[in-house]
């Protein structure tokens, strides 16, 4: 199987049947039997799908795909989004996924906790291996870690930092699967604190699939280019060179129900040439997501981001830098001693040497950290994205 084979299978069919696509002038071109690339196509923001769903449902999916499935996704933007999915496409998704795990001897791990969100009162699905708690709360979880000495932990990197900022006495723990969001260094760190246990994180979304998955010999996130098409770019939309920041463009190729062509999904991502593993491109880390990044005065972008040996050094259990103004920037930290006040010199001494000196530091000491309604929990926050677009 090739890319380009089914590449074009994707482009007739959205020529013909997506009513978003259909009118646009590369649709044209195709019905009429000529070539066109992706270059040729214009890229389709998240933006422009969420609350204009259906313009992309296919008006007609061929019996070869299976059954279509409605999926929504979590609704982080505040926006949930409704998704049409194929038989077939979930079947190549679980490929991909299987050929990404490969080296992550997924056979060593017999008993999995995993975590999600839910509204009900906290309650656990018990199995003889998997055990599934419908609660985020540190306490919740490492309680039934160590019921069970399960020697999987899954879920969203925040909840697994909880738990292992409140103990990495678990002896028994092997792997911390993470997914859904940016994975903070403090996460990184606990993990190797626990002997012969690992961290492998899944990017990916509810539109596309799985995206990539860190692997476990270079630590980069391989890409599942056998089920879809990346494209990195540049603010000006140009290819964007290894080790720049650059925006996730992405063509899921084998989902009839919904083409998504050339879908920005809005992350931020570092991508580099594979040369210290077998993949031939790979993520070197994903940043966040664009409409996150922290607008200067003179209206330039930067990435909010504090090193997080800068913050265990100063005793800080988690934190998150909120922009409320194009010159004021909170610091929200949650300090392992609650006696513990981060004075405004060291919070702007901070600012200045990992941000910028023209943002203005607000020190903050909170007791928690909310996660939004579908239980992620946002890293860093832009509140003033009016001023920043």
């Amino acid at each position: 199987m090739t890319t380009d084979i089914h590449l074009d299978a994707l482009l007739d069919h959205a020529a013909q049947h997506s009513p978003y696509y259909r009118e646009q002038p590369w649709a044209e071109r195709v019905r009429q039997g000529l070539r066109v690339t992706l270059e040729d196509i214009p890229l389709t923001p998240k933006h422009r799908v969420v609350g204009n769903g259906t313009l992309f449902f296919s008006e007609t999916v061929p019996s070869s795909e299976g059954r279509v499935f409605d999926k929504f996704t979590s609704g982080s933007t505040g926006e949930p989004l409704h998704v049409r999915k194929t038989e077939r496409h979930f079947l190549i998704n679980a490929v991909e996924n299987r050929r990404l795990e490969l080296g992550w001897e997924m056979e060593r791990c017999h008993r999995t906790v995993k975590a999600k969100l839910t509204n009900v009162e906290v309650k656990v699905i018990d199995g003889q291996a998997h055990w599934t708690i419908y609660s985020l709360e540190s306490a919740d979880v490492l309680d039934l870690l160590r019921k069970t000495s399960a020697d999987r932990l899954a879920g969203f990197p925040s909840m697994a930092l909880g738990v292992l900022q409140t103990s990495t006495n678990l002896p028994f723990l092997k792997l911390v699967a993470t997914v859904g969001e940016v994975v903070p260094a403090e996460l990184t760190q606990l993990v190797s604190e626990i002997p012969r246990c690992r961290l492998r994180d899944l990017y990916g979304s509810v539109e596309t699939g799985v995206i990539a998955i860190q692997c476990p010999r270079c630590s980069g996130y391989h890409l599942a280019d056998q089920h879809l098409v990346l494209e990195f770019l540049d603010e000006h939309g140009a290819p964007a060179s290894p080790g720049q920041q650059a925006r996730v463009v992405v063509t899921p190729l084998f989902n009839f129900a919904m083409p998504l062509i050339r879908y920005e999904l809005g992350d931020l991502v570092i991508h580099e040439d594979g040369a210290a593993c077998v993949a031939a491109k790979v993520i070197r880390r994903i940043t966040g997501r664009e409409k996150d990044l922290f607008v200067l005065p003179a209206r330039s972008k930067v990435t909010p981001m504090l090193p997080a040996d800068a913050m265990l050094a100063l005793k800080i259990k988690q934190f998150k830098l909120v922009q409320i103004s194009l010159t004021e920037v909170e610091l929200r930290y949650i300090p392992e001693h609650p006696d513990f006040v981060m004075s405004a010199p060291t919070a702007q001494q901070l600012i200045d040497t990992y941000l910028s000196p023209r943002l203005r530091a607000l020190p903050i000491a909170v007791t928690e950290l909310p996660r939004s309604v579908n239980g992620k929990y946002r890293m860093h926050e832009n509140q003033i994205r009016d001023i920043a677009t």
